[in-house]
């Protein structure tokens, strides 16, 4: 009885604690944020932005918290709170354009916005919608104004909001109707570069390795590769020519592009790196 007593307490000990302990303290015991050069945790969210190449890139916005309505959190990043943008980047979308509510259902992210949405910039504005708000639970967004669906940004217009369109689009061959669409997700240091390349190569695993590795000399055995109950195993020579950004390249865009549970990638036999994308249950 006694020590079903002092169970109790600690455990109301616990939840007082938790109960008045500061948001921001709670923040940096609980939310995933990083430590900045004054040692300091500070947080940042995900958002895609035209940067002045007139591309779409992914930038890590710094945030003084991150709020528990994280699809509201972005979109008033992209909109009012776009004064909090980096120097050189710049959103797609209207700063008056109002999130008035969303929903999520069926895998699909209805945005309920006013009319403003329909000034947003074009094609840059689908490719930041889809690459902001898509993750592996959202496959597809919405909008919509009153009960209008809203299929046209400026003078371009759309059927769906996916990633399935591509992005930041790059033609290497004129036969559209023969070519393969691949999307590489190039790690920079400041930022992610999506590219959707339309090609004519038929291996998909070696074409990410060549477009992340460009510096390479294919003409030399410099990796090999097989799928074997759906692992992907990359075989380089030396495995320590990869940056850590070319490494980082190849996964994202080998995890977005190709259907594999696993990849291994090796150097001489021993596993050099390893990422999971599903976890397959015996």
């Amino acid at each position: 009885m006694k020590k079903k007593i002092v169970i109790i307490v600690i455990l109301l000990a616990i939840a007082l604690v938790l109960l008045f302990i500061p948001k921001s303290t709670y923040q940096k015991l609980f939310n995933k944020g990083d430590v900045d050069e004054n040692n300091e945790l500070s947080y940042s969210l995900l958002v895609y932005l035209e940067d002045d190449l007139n591309r779409v890139v992914g930038v890590n916005v710094k945030v003084n918290e991150l709020e528990e309505d994280e699809v509201r959190q972005k979109w008033n990043l992209l909109t009012v709170n776009s004064n909090m943008l980096p120097a050189n980047f710049q959103s797609s979308i209207p700063s008056n354009c109002e999130l008035v509510d969303y929903k999520e259902e069926d895998n699909k992210l209805v945005l309920y916005t006013n009319a403003a949405i329909k000034d947003a910039n074009g094609r840059k504005a689908l490719e930041s919608i889809a690459w902001t708000f898509i993750n592996d639970d959202i496959k597809e967004v919405c909008i919509f104004v009153n009960d209008e669906q809203i299929n046209c940004f400026k003078d371009y217009s759309f059927k769906k909001i996916n990633k399935n369109q591509g992005i930041n689009l790059e033609y290497e061959t004129m036969y559209l109707y023969e070519s393969t669409a691949t999307t590489l997700i190039y790690q920079q240091d400041e930022y992610i570069l999506p590219v959707t390349y339309f090609h004519l190569e038929s291996d998909i695993c070696d074409y990410i390795v060549m477009k992340t590795l460009d510096n390479l000399d294919f003409n030399t055995e410099v990796y090999d590769y097989q799928i074997e109950d759906s692992v992907l195993t990359l075989d380089f020579v030396d495995a320590s020519m990869l940056s850590l950004n070319q490494i980082t390249t190849l996964v994202e865009s080998i995890g977005f592009n190709l259907n594999v549970d696993c990849l291994n990638i090796n150097n001489n036999e021993n596993i050099f790196y390893q990422r999971v994308f599903n976890e397959v249950e015996e």
